[in-house]
Formats: C-alpha cells, structure tokens, sequence
C-alpha cells in the first residue's frame, strides 16, 4: 500500500493518480495517507512546497505512516529526494530582475511592481546560505542584507560582489519590500541558481506516529520542521538552511518519546535542535554543520534528552544550552568541535550551571562546559568540510574515527548512505565506515578524489567529472 510522488511524472502514461506508473505531480497532490502507508518520492527531484506538508492522520504504533525515497542506499547523499519551504526566483517567468545602484539588482513581478513575496528570511546562492539569525562576529558572511546598518551585517547599497549576497528591503522608495542580490561581476542574478523561503516550516503539526526517511528538507522562515505530535522517527535525512530550528519539539508529552533522530544532517540553521516542552527527544548518530548551537533546551523543561554518537561541527557558540535546572543532559559519546567565535563562546553557552561537564565517554572528556576556546579541542577530521554549503562538505572522516565504539543502538540501523552501524560499538556522526581503510586517497584525482572498496557500488570519483562525479553511476 504506497502512493508515489515524482515532480518529473510528464503525464505520457496518463493523468497522474499516485500509482508507480502515474505518480503525483506535488506532495501537496497525494490523498489522506492509510494507516502504515507509505509515501514513496522520486530520487534526485525537487518538490518546491507551497505549504507545509499535511501528514493527514496519525498513524499507529505498529503501522506508522512513512515519508520516504525510492533508494535506501546511496553513494551521493544529495541525490535524495529535496523539499523545499520556498520556491526558486532565478529564470522564473513570474519575476523580472532590475538593476539598481552599486551593480545590485532587486525583483519585481514580470510586468513590473510587488512581487508578491513573503518577507525572506532564508535563502541559498548556488547552496551558498544566509539567514536573518546569525550572531554578529558571523554575519558578514552568513547574515541576510537590510537596509540597516548594524555591526557587520551587509548592507543594501553597499553589498560586496562575490555572488553571495543577497538582502531583503526597499533601498530604492519602491513601496514594498523586496528581494536584492548582488551578483559577481560579469554575471546577472539568472546565472545563479537562488532558493528563497517562503513558508515557516515544511512540516508544522500534530499528527502522531509517522515516520521520515531518506528525505532533504530545505529552507524555512522558522524552521524545517517542528511538531506537536509524537513518535516521529526521523531517519538517514538531512535538515538545512532554516532560520531558527533544523527540528524542533513544541508540546507536552510527558513519558512519551515525541522525536527520534537517526543518522541525520542538521545543518546551518540558528539551531539543530530546539527543544522546547516536556516529552522526550533522542537524538543519535546526528552531525550539527555550523549551527549556533547543537541543542537548546528551555526552561520549563524536566526529562532527559538522549544523546548519543553524535558531532557538533563549525557551530558559532557552543554545543547545548540547557536553561532548565532540574533537565539532566544525558549526553554519551558525543564529539564537540565548534568554533565557539561568537560574543559568548563555552560548549554550555550561557547555562554552563545547568550541564557542569561532558560525558567520560564524550571529546573533549571530563572537561567543564564553560570551555570556551576550539583550539582547546580536538578537530574531528571530516574528509572535507565547508562553512556556508553542505554539500561541499564530506562528514566521512579522513582518520580513523575518534569516537569509534560508541554508545550501543537499535540492531539494524543504517547510516546516511545505507551501511549498517555496528549496534554494539558505532561510529559518532552519520557514518559507519572506518574511513582509515576504507579509503584511499588518489592526488591524481584532486583532494576530491578516492577510491573505496567499501561504498555500495565500489565506485571511483573523480576531480574531473565535478564535485559530485562519479566514473559509475550512483545508486
């Protein structure tokens, strides 16, 4: 029992009615999901949401409802399916770009005047993020332009030309707000690919028991996702580009478990996770790719927060800010590498009271949380990493792995790319390969290159065919 989703379906087989030979067009488009149904979406399509995603119904304990890919293995993790909080306003025929002052250009509708927009508060330049959240020694490089000048923001008029800049305002008495770039020279705003926000959250509801897998969820003005209901499982997905939460709780569930996080990328949003009301939230084997924080915890908040395995990347200020005196931070094998070069800076934030010292079992060990220098701390060894796009990045580690036997989990579970971790002794992070053998390094291929016996398909890539080349294709 399955519907199908394919943004790429050409009606060649008929009109679209959800099945594997005519797949709806838009997730918007499918029916009130079954009890234990699954929602199948095609690989590599991206799936620009007009609002966010209607879960339909609860499901059950034994038969949740499941969002997820076609594949379940993969070589190249961007290739899952992509849904979007927004739209994308480079080579639209609904928007028109005009040149102002400074080589900057800003949008209008076709025929000229408002386009129409909600205020953008997230939005990526070639994947390049920026967002309207970023802390102030960051934001030159990762703040959204206004037309006000404050610390080291960009500013409307003024913006640098490297094709990264964008800003949200009205520099030039149009009437309305609207959105600006300023492209590198020699090119025009459509030679870029930009996504821009445009709905709060992808998923924002209390439908229970149903579960994510394989899925990117990209953009939104609050968050990608947040949610009133419980037992979600969220697995082997990558969360980006959001302005405030990656994934946040926002309800009362006391003694329930309402969100389960495997093997996800939480990245560049304000926060990875938000963790706002009394329910229990377990995140395990997760990477945070520069987040100001990895977690933060309110409050009003009592039980414990899981977490396990996982590693905190590039992040502004620290790794959990825990505001509840009587919540115990139950955190186990978990590796901290953040910047920490913002005003405030100590892997406990502001709340170091409330989480005195790291786990034995965590890097660094047995250290106090008010630290607050990374030179202090050991570097993960990513095999490639990125500060403004995940895609770039490569979460592998190019060493053996420094948190290799690791807190036990569930017999069975998968990686992002589909290898099974060890259940007794994983890897931290989203990758459950030891990387010291399993790949080789080959110059002649550039640092992008390797050879691996230990991917699904044994591939080779290669500096040549791109950033995302393979020799083969991927699975």
């Amino acid at each position: 029992m399955a519907q199908y989703v394919n943004a790429k379906y050409d009606n060649s087989n008929g009109a679209s009615d959800g099945t594997a030979n005519k797949p709806w067009l838009h997730v918007e488009d499918i029916n009130t999901p079954a009890i234990g149904e699954e929602i199948i979406l095609a690989d590599d399509t991206d799936y620009y949401m007009s609002a966010g995603l209607n879960l339909g119904r609860n499901g059950t304990s034994v038969s949740p409802i499941i969002w997820r890919a076609e594949s379940s293995t993969w070589t190249d993790i961007t290739r899952k399916p992509r849904l979007h909080a927004g739209i994308r306003i480079d080579n639209n025929a609904s928007y028109a770009w005009v040149l102002t002052a400074n080589d900057e250009y800003y949008l209008t509708a076709v025929g000229g005047g408002n386009p129409g927009l909600t205020e953008i508060k997230t939005a990526t330049i070639n994947d390049y993020y920026r967002g309207s959240s970023v802390s102030g020694n960051n934001s030159a490089t990762e703040q959204r332009a206004t037309t006000v000048v404050s610390g080291n923001d960009q500013v409307i008029g003024s913006m640098t030309g490297d094709g990264t800049v964008w800003g949200w305002g009205d520099n030039d008495s149009l009437g309305y707000s609207t959105f600006y770039f300023k492209p590198a020279p020699g090119h025009v705003p459509n030679d870029y690919k930009i996504e821009a926000s445009q709905i709060d959250y992808l998923i924002n509801t209390n439908w229970r028991y149903h579960q994510f897998n394989d899925l990117i969820f990209n953009l939104g003005n609050i968050a990608n996702v947040t949610g009133s209901g419980y037992e979600w499982v969220m697995n082997r997905s990558i969360l980006a580009n959001a302005d405030f939460n990656c994934i946040a709780s926002r309800a009362n569930h006391a003694g329930v478990v309402q969100m389960t996080l495997n093997a996800c990328l939480l990245s560049q949003s304000h926060r990875a996770v938000g963790h706002a009301h009394n329910s229990w939230l377990e995140v395990n084997n997760c990477v945070g790719h520069n987040n100001h924080l990895f977690m933060l915890v309110a409050a009003t908040l009592d039980p414990t927060a899981p977490l396990r395995n996982n590693i905190c990347w590039g992040g502004e200020s620290g790794f959990i800010d825990n505001k509840s005196a009587s919540h115990t931070i139950d955190e186990q094998n978990n590796f901290m590498y953040p910047r920490m070069n913002d005003g405030v800076n100590a892997l406990g934030y502001v709340s170091p009271a409330n989480w005195t010292t790291t786990n034995a079992s965590s890097m660094p060990a047995n250290v106090a949380t008010s630290t607050g220098n990374q030179s202090s701390l050991r570097d993960v060894n990513f095999v490639r990493t990125d500060l403004h796009d995940w895609k770039k990045c490569d979460f592998r580690l190019a060493a053996s792995p420094a948190l290799a036997g690791g807190q036990p989990i569930a017999a069975g579970t998968t990686d992002i790319y589909g290898t099974e971790y060890h259940a007794v002794s994983p890897n931290a992070g989203i990758y459950a390969g030891d990387i010291s053998s399993a790949k080789v390094f080959d110059s002649t291929l550039g640092n992008d290159g390797w050879e691996t016996s230990q991917t699904p398909d044994n591939t080779k890539r290669s500096a040549t065919l791109g950033a995302q080349g393979y020799e083969v294709p991927p699975l």
